[in-house]
């Protein structure tokens, strides 16, 4: 999930969303989906449970604003 914020300044909650990408990725690398084809993937929100985590764990906000 970090690495994804860090590529694509999208923060991920770590219930249900950051599952879901790492679903998606899984199946793209195992090639799963046909070449070229477009992905939709809705993001549901659900951020307020990162604040559970233990301070640096998760990056999931922009730091340098």
């Amino acid at each position: 999930m970090n690495d994804f914020f860090d590529k694509h300044l999208i923060p991920l909650d770590f219930v249900y969303t950051g599952k879901m990408m790492f679903g998606i990725y899984d199946l793209i690398n195992k090639k799963y989906f046909t070449p070229g084809s477009k992905i939709l993937c809705i993001h549901t929100g659900g951020l307020q449970g990162n604040n559970s985590l233990p301070e640096g764990q998760l990056i999931w906000y922009n730091t340098e604003k």
